[in-house]
């Protein structure tokens, strides 16, 4: 476990269109749905805390996470995509830790762990890797191949407080990769590769082929 505090920033704002239900709200075959399982994934990897940024079917996806010990961010702008749901839950995590630093209630922040709802290949395991090989300034991020076998970095990774004023000032779709192109970047390979469950057949490939898929929830 890493010695850092890190804060768990999970991104469950989008709306799903391609895949015509809120991936946020699939569920395992334990009935857990993604969003929970992404929030206690990154605490059981030794997250300090961890923020949810929320936009479309805000209400059901809150209402998953009553049970959990998670800090909700109701990101108005969530239509703009990535990008503006990344700079939304870096400022919320910034600005809650400089409004209870007067009291000390709340750790320092040496990084930001974020990551997506929506990769069921992510896991504790990955999670920890990561964090094992953030050091307090470089960033670590994700190894994969792309759909065209070309090896990209990106989310889940986490960033260090230099690139936070960076993060905060994103908007539309653009989110972090950028950043990982930068010399110095470190990577952790995800061992599953990535798998985003973006449309209906993405949904059928995973219940055929993961071990843990059950049946989806929609409110």
């Amino acid at each position: 476990m890493s010695d850092f505090h890190v804060v768990g920033l999970v991104l469950a704002a989008g709306a799903s269109s391609r895949l015509g239900q809120p991936k946020q709200l699939l569920t395992d075959a334990s009935g857990l749905p993604a969003v929970v399982r992404v929030a206690r994934a990154l605490t059981a990897a030794g997250c300090t805390d961890v923020h949810v940024v929320l936009g479309a079917s805000t209400e059901f996806v809150a209402a998953a996470l009553h049970d959990d010990a998670v800090h909700l961010v109701h990101h108005e702008g969530w239509q703009a995509g990535m990008g503006s749901s990344i700079a939304a839950g870096v400022r919320a995590v910034r600005e809650r830790s400089v409004g209870a630093d007067a009291h000390g209630d709340v750790p320092r922040i040496d990084g930001i762990l974020i990551a997506p709802c929506d990769m069921p290949s992510v896991d504790v395991a990955h999670l920890r890797q990561l964090l094992s090989a953030f050091d307090g300034d470089a960033r670590v991020a994700s190894a994969y191949r792309s759909e065209t076998g070309e090896e990209v970095l990106g989310i889940p990774a986490v960033l260090p407080p230099r690139d936070f004023a960076w993060l905060e000032a994103l908007d539309g779709d653009r989110g972090a990769r950028p950043l990982f192109r930068e010399p110095g970047t470190r990577s952790v390979s995800l061992h599953l590769g990535a798998f985003d469950l973006d449309t209906p057949a993405d949904l059928e490939r995973w219940r055929s082929h993961d071990e843990t898929g059950g049946a989806t929830h929609h409110p």
